[in-house]
C-alpha cells in the first residue's frame, strides 16, 4: 500500500524511488498513508534525532553523564567546529520539519523530502568517522585510575 501510494507522490514530485526512499528511510513500515508526506517527513524525523544527540553530546557533553565524559576526550577543537556544522544542519532540517507541521502543504512537504535525501548521504558521511572514532574509544584502555571502594 504504502508503494503504491509513494508511487504516486513520486510522480507529481519527482521524489526518489521507493527502492532508495525505503532503503533510507525504511518508509515500508508506515501504517497510515494518508497524509503519506506526513508520515514520510516523520520518518526522517527519526533517522535526525540520534544522529544529532550523538553530535550533541560531543560537542557539549553533559558532566553528569560518565559515557558523555569519556568520549568528548577524544574530540579536539577542529573536530568539534566540524561537529557543531553537522548539528546545524542538522537542527536546521528539524526546524524545518517542524515548520512543515504547521504550514500542512504536500508540495512543500515533498519538496523537504526530495532535498534532504540528498542531503542525507553527505551528512551520514561527515557524521560517521565520528561514529567510528568514539565507537574505538571504548576498546582503548582507561588512562584515569579507578577507585573501586564504598562510596556510601
Amino acid at each position: 500500500m504504502v508503494e503504491k501510494e509513494y508511487n504516486e507522490l513520486a510522480k507529481k514530485y519527482k521524489l526518489p524511488s521507493y527502492a532508495e526512499i525505503n532503503r533510507i528511510f525504511q518508509i515500508s513500515t508506515i501504517e497510515q498513508t494518508e497524509n503519506l508526506s506526513v508520515e514520510i517527513r516523520r520518518k526522517i524525523t527519526e533517522q535526525i534525532e540520534p544522529a544529532l544527540e550523538f553530535v550533541e553530546h560531543l560537542i557539549q557533553p553533559d558532566p553528569n553523564v560518565l559515557s558523555d565524559m569519556y568520549e568528548c576526550k577524544y574530540i579536539n577543537s577542529d573536530e568539534k567546529t566540524h561537529l557543531l556544522s553537522i548539528y546545524k544542519k542538522l537542527m536546521k532540517t528539524l526546524r524545518a520539519n517542524l515548520e512543515l507541521d504547521l504550514v500542512d502543504d504536500e508540495k512543500e512537504d515533498c519538496h523537504f523530502i526530495a532535498s534532504f535525501t540528498k542531503e542525507w548521504q553527505q551528512l551520514k558521511q561527515d557524521i560517521l568517522p565520528f561514529i567510528i572514532k568514539i565507537k574505538t574509544s571504548w576498546t582503548e584502555p582507561s588512562q584515569a585510575k579507578e577507585r573501586l571502594e564504598y562510596l556510601g
